[in-house]
């Protein structure tokens, strides 16, 4: 709208009658009663009787227009940009296999944001690669995962096609197998927000899977299995040792105070702090 940042004037906007808030455009919207019928009356969303409020139909909603903003408004609601038709979504090929694929690696990310299950043990080779792939969950969030379970999927589904019979046959089972063992073993999740293989070419990430798979396989931990919150808990402490003493090993160097404090639900900073100052460490943090 152009010119409007010239002609508006801050001032002239319209105070709500419902709940006394000056906007230049203040939204209000049909009132339902608790059996979700049209009640006949207006309200804004301030005042709306609860907190879900939703937009239920476009006849129901309302605008309170600042007067001298008004005519701008009504210049736009006639113009070609308003009147435009919808351009239609790009349309985009694939096939249920890649679907299939990206719907599997999606749970598969998406699993690592529970409070609750199994981990890998402390001293398993994968454990590193675990827990990076927690944090780039973390990191980029339910779009993240989203986007790039649809970027991956047709290099997962690729691999996979070229995977022995008798294992494509129902020797390894491909969602609660393959899929998650693949972005384990052969994804690094420590390049940005694009996760990429660790090595180029379906074949020699077939080769890197397989390898992997038996190594882990013949791996047998002196530990037990670790935990969600347990992990949590431990990178909790790592952040706080480097921040406080410039020491993140502090918690890998010491592994039974550690288990104890997660045992004793103690907070992580008040207990690496503890610990530092009982080991006589220099302090770097801010409780310095």
């Amino acid at each position: 709208m152009a010119g409007y940042l010239e002609k508006h004037d801050p001032a002239d906007r319209c105070t709500c009658s419902y709940c006394g808030i000056a906007e230049d455009i203040h939204l209000l919207d049909g009132v339902l009663d608790k059996r979700g019928n049209d009640t006949g009356k207006l309200a804004c969303i301030a005042c709306y009787p609860n907190d879900s409020w939703c937009c239920g139909s476009i006849k129901m909603v309302k605008l309170s227009i600042a007067p001298s903003l008004k005519p701008f408004y009504d210049q736009y609601v006639h113009s070609e940009q308003w009147n435009a038709p919808m351009k239609k979504p790009e349309t985009i090929t694939t096939n249920y296999l890649i679907i299939e694929t990206a719907m599997a690696t999606c749970c598969v990310l998406e699993d690592t944001m529970l409070l609750f299950g199994d981990t890998l043990p402390d001293d398993h080779p994968y454990k590193a690669a675990e827990q990076q792939m927690v944090q780039w969950c973390e990191d980029y969030g339910a779009a993240g995962r989203r986007s790039q379970s649809w970027a991956l999927a047709p290099l997962i589904e690729s691999v996979w096609s070229i995977m022995k019979e008798e294992d494509r046959d129902g020797m390894i089972c491909w969602d609660f197998e393959f899929v998650p063992q693949f972005l384990l073993y052969c994804l690094n999740f420590t390049e940005g927000e694009d996760i990429v293989p660790v090595v180029e070419g379906a074949e020699k990430l077939r080769d890197l899977y397989y390898t992997a798979r038996e190594r882990c396989k013949a791996f047998k931990s002196s530990k037990p299995a670790s935990t969600r919150q347990r992990d949590r808990f431990i990178q909790k402490c790592r952040e706080a040792a480097e921040e406080q003493w410039k020491y993140a090993d502090l918690i890998s160097d010491h592994p039974d105070a550690v288990q104890s404090a997660f045992e004793a639900n103690e907070d992580p900073e008040e207990f690496v702090k503890a610990l530092g100052e009982e080991l006589e460490l220099i302090d770097f943090g801010p409780w310095k």
